[in-house]
């Protein structure tokens, strides 16, 4: 049940090496069936942005697909990206750029100088 996903994708995230390529389209599938996960998928998102993933072009294209499904939830997770992994993420994410920019204006403590700079807000 769902338990069971919650913890074989836990366990994925955080102790395989390298993380199974399946591993983004799984938690899409899973969050598809169990929408009340949203908040546990965000926590593995924000362990995974810990475990350069981005290096698997699959990982990486799951990880935006997951983001734009979930924006703005996602947004926090997003923004915990390096800098030059968000840059990318915003050249590759189709309709990223501009829904981010307004969530970092409407909270702008959570982004840093850079962050505002990549954005264009001053």
């Amino acid at each position: 049940g769902k338990e069971d996903l919650s913890i074989a994708l836990k366990k994925m995230a955080e102790d395989s090496d390298p993380i199974p390529t399946l591993f983004m389209w799984t938690l899409m599938q899973v969050l598809g069936l169990f929408p009340e996960l949203e908040n546990f998928a965000m926590e593995l998102l924000s362990k995974l942005n810990q475990r350069q993933f981005w290096k698997d072009d699959n990982l990486w294209k799951g990880y935006l697909r997951c983001i734009k499904m979930h924006m703005p939830r996602s947004f926090p997770v997003l923004l915990q990206l390096p800098i030059n992994q968000l840059g990318k993420a915003l050249e590759e994410g189709d309709g990223l750029r501009n829904p981010l920019a307004e969530f970092v204006g409407e909270n702008p403590s959570s982004a840093r100088r850079q962050i505002l700079n990549l954005l264009d807000i001053r």
